[in-house]
């Protein structure tokens, strides 16, 4: 449901609770990408979360995320007060925008904060020193 234009808000919260229920009779949590950008591209999605959020399940995780550092930190602590989890997507190697996130999902609200890397780069041998560089340039962060 990336870049999800064409539902309808209502119809946007019945296919994650869908999802959310069918994952959670499995034993497995749902993680969804959860835009908190301000631009203008982001901000349509953001408000089409913002509107759905307590209509979805808190056991859902919200992956905010913006690839140029934290954004929005109003929206996030709005979600921790409504109790939902929060991990953050960051692209690539930049130790200070992990940092960053790092701090700001240290949060009492948030038990279990995690970070997610993106590069967009395959998992082929050709990309292992890349991957590998990413990893060491963020290891202690």
């Amino acid at each position: 449901m990336d870049e999800d234009h064409d539902r309808s808000h209502t119809q946007f919260a019945a296919a994650v609770n869908v999802l959310a229920a069918g994952l959670q009779q499995r034993g497995l949590r749902a993680v969804m990408w959860r835009d908190t950008r301000l631009d203008a591209r982001g901000l349509v999605f953001n408000e089409k979360h913002s509107a759905v959020e307590k209509a979805l399940p808190a056991s859902v995780v919200r992956m905010v995320w913006n690839y140029e550092g934290v954004s929005d930190t109003e929206t996030i602590r709005a979600m921790w007060d409504g109790g939902f989890e929060i991990w953050a997507g960051i692209a690539g190697a930049k130790p200070e925008s992990a940092a960053a996130w790092a701090r700001l999902l240290a949060h009492p609200g948030n038990p279990h904060p995690g970070i997610i890397i993106t590069n967009w780069k395959p998992c082929i041998p050709a990309y292992r020193p890349f991957h590998l560089g990413m990893l060491n340039a963020l290891a202690g962060v």
